[in-house]
């Protein structure tokens, strides 16, 4: 305000009043739209000083005007402090009366003179949107007979994109700025989010499309799922959440079946170890857990995976006095002996996917618990002694008596080592035969080694058919004339 009055018709508006708070536009939505949580009191309308204001002079006053009807005023007798620059919109002016609405003030100096305010236009919604009469998501066709029920096959089609789309039904007026939410729950009412649409201008008007993503409902499981939404308007007006879709879900595959035992072997959860030198040699039993459907006449067959064919075996048949017990061979057991392996074990009921596996490591056995190679000849004694004038010029006999898990499809290496000579070998990967297994120790080797020298015999054997061997104890031998 200025002194001396200027003429009406030049006269400057005062600066807009100003609300704090106020949410940014966007484009196509209500501008300068009040939150909904700030309906609750009354609201403070803020003003800025106008020039030569001095209340010590006389009093000041400002009236706020709520489309142009009088909604408050305050008057000063000193100083108007910058936290006091306000005047009050009452509560009850701010619900039920959704809208836009002009606020401006009018300031009136001590000298009398009245000046006015540029408008300031405010949207108030504090109207929740109403939902549909059926509220219920409309979902396609194919999943919608009942029962309702989205399946695997439903997902893995192509057109369908991996995803269930619904469509929204119309609600009461959609507004830019509107936020659809919408939920699939395990029980009712338990608003577990699936996703969030926050319409722009592009979406008004059109059917709207809420997306149950494959990922989603396979992260969800199976089972009776139910499918509602609810809307919030820019404002923060909630809805009522809508009626829920009851729909069946059978995407996964059933749970897989309890992992079998091994009833020689120490087991754990998943997990088991076998000895193979104590239990094992006549073979094992795999044991399959007591099923839910027990009884029903299913077939059963038992899965013995292990290291390529010699250590894997499929039992299609249970033990006669037991249809929970399958017998696994010993012959499937010695192969997966070794470092870093495992055999897996599981099982199947009447065509369905394999049980939970269980996987079993077998013990290492020590070189000690084998046979020791033997030379007949010689005398007894550690080490043993060999007259080599006593040895017939084709040489003499080895001998290997039948060891534990025995087997023609292994293969065997005999290999002599001497300090004075090079390693010589005698069988290199030999098949092996039931029982004793023989070979010669030549002459000509004996004869290249000093008299009262010692000279070793090697074994080892391959129970996997050569990609790995087993050492076999040696047996040193003390030449002699």
């Amino acid at each position: 305000m200025s002194e001396p009055k200027n003429p009406p018709a030049f006269r400057t508006l005062l600066p807009s009043p100003r609300v704090d708070g106020l949410l940014e536009d966007v484009p196509g939505g209500d501008p300068n739209l009040l939150p909904q949580a700030k309906t609750d009191d009354d609201l403070k309308v803020w003003f800025e000083l106008w020039a030569n204001s001095d209340p010590s002079l006389g009093d000041e006053s400002v009236e706020l005007f709520f489309d142009d009807g009088h909604a408050d005023i305050r008057v000063w007798d000193a100083p108007i402090e910058v936290s006091d620059r306000f005047v009050t919109l009452p509560q009850r002016m701010l619900r039920g009366n959704d809208g836009q609405h002009r606020l401006r003030y009018e300031v009136t100096g001590y000298n009398g003179e009245a000046d006015d305010s540029l408008e300031l236009v405010i949207s108030l919604d504090t109207t929740a949107h109403v939902l549909a009469t059926d509220s219920r998501l409309i979902f396609p066709p194919e999943v919608s007979p009942p029962p309702k029920k989205i399946t695997a096959a439903y997902l893995a089609d192509p057109a369908n994109s991996d995803q269930v789309e619904a469509k929204l039904p119309d609600y009461n007026e959609k507004k830019v700025g509107d936020v659809i939410t919408w939920y699939w729950e395990e029980f009712p009412d338990s608003e577990d989010v699936v996703d969030t649409l926050t319409l722009d201008p592009t979406n008004i008007g059109h059917p709207l499309l809420l997306s149950f993503k494959g990922d989603m409902l396979r992260d969800r499981d199976n089972g009776m799922r139910y499918a509602t939404y609810r809307v919030r308007d820019r404002a923060g007006n909630e809805s009522t959440p809508s009626a829920n879709v009851r729909i069946q879900v059978e995407i996964l595959p059933p749970p897989l079946r309890r992992h079998p035992t091994v009833e020689e072997a120490q087991n754990g959860v998943g997990t088991a170890v076998l000895d193979p030198l104590f239990y094992g040699v006549s073979g094992v039993t795999v044991m399959i857990p007591r099923q839910d459907d027990e009884g029903q006449g299913h077939k059963r067959e038992v899965y013995w995976r292990g290291y390529g064919d010699l250590g894997s075996h499929h039992a299609l048949e249970p033990a006669p006095s037991d249809p929970s017990r399958f017998p696994i061979p010993a012959t499937a057991i010695p192969a997966n002996i070794g470092a870093n392996r495992m055999v897996e074990v599981t099982y199947r009921v009447n065509g369905e996917p394999e049980s939970d596996p269980l996987r079993l490591t077998v013990r290492a056995i020590a070189a000690s618990k084998f046979m020791q190679i033997d030379c007949p000849q010689a005398a007894r004694g550690s080490p043993l002694k060999l007259s080599r004038n006593a040895v017939p010029p084709g040489g003499t006999d080895l001998t290997l008596a039948a060891w534990v898990y025995q087997a023609q499809t292994q293969l065997i290496n005999i290999w002599l080592t001497a300090a004075s000579l090079p390693d010589e070998t005698i069988r290199s990967a030999w098949p092996v035969t039931r029982g004793i297994n023989r070979a010669t120790l030549p002459k000509s080797y004996l004869e290249r080694l000093s008299i009262n020298s010692i000279f070793r015999v090697n074994v080892s054997v391959s129970f996997d058919g050569g990609d790995s061997y087993l050492a076999f104890p040696a047996r040193d031998i003390q030449l002699l004339t």
